[in-house]
């Protein structure tokens, strides 16, 4: 199976506004489904909901035009890191 982009919309408890705001990942992997199980596992912050939609630059354009940092997240095990 080859790797397909993805963006992860995320969002979570940010401690500076006291609330949950929205963050924008592009992750590459072939299972989605693991990938965002390994970011809830992997996250410190309490996460209230995380969507996923496939990468296009329409949908990158239209998030960084509305003011959103658009972050990579690597999946560790998918990438073949060591964990600590």
């Amino acid at each position: 199976m080859g790797n397909y982009n993805y963006m992860l919309y995320v969002r979570k408890y940010d401690i500076f506004t006291n609330g949950y705001k929205l963050f924008v990942y592009q992750v590459q992997t072939d299972d989605i489904f693991h990938t965002i199980g390994e970011y809830i596992y992997r996250s410190m912050e309490s996460i209230e909901r995380i969507n996923f939609n496939t990468w296009t630059e329409n949908r990158v354009e239209y998030w960084i035009k509305n003011g959103f940092e658009i972050r990579e997240w690597k999946d560790r095990y998918k990438n073949g890191e060591e964990f600590l």
